[in-house]
């Protein structure tokens, strides 16, 4: 168990470095300020509609039982509901251009690989 909890930390403390950076490498110098407070901001109130999606999730499914009380089963339905309202993310990112962050990493992508979104 603690092994899956390393990883899954691990994984989730690069997973949003890397879209921090990715968020701001693009934007001028002068926008960065005006950035950082949106993007804060934004990252705010979208754990904040997570954590209420998730109990909105658990309640109705609780609600669904005779005695009314939660159950493992209750669970279950709310972590694969956020699971797949997560990996719904991925159409974003899969949207982005391939040279998106380049000025961050130093790649260089061909002119022809480009794709403009």
């Amino acid at each position: 168990v603690l092994l899956v909890l390393l990883l899954g930390g691990a994984a989730r403390s690069m997973e949003l470095t890397s879209l921090t950076t990715m968020g701001f490498a693009d934007l001028p110098p002068e926008l960065a300020g005006s950035g950082t407070t949106l993007a804060t901001m934004v990252q705010q109130m979208t754990v904040s509609l997570g954590i209420a999606v998730a109990a909105l999730t658990l309640h109705f499914s609780a609600s669904g039982n005779a005695n009314g009380r939660l159950s493992q089963a209750d669970f279950r339905v709310t972590f694969c509901i956020m699971a797949t309202l997560a990996a719904a993310s991925v159409v974003t990112f899969a949207s982005l251009p391939q040279d998106a962050g380049s000025a961050v990493s130093g790649a260089v992508v061909p002119r022809e690989q480009r794709k403009t979104a």
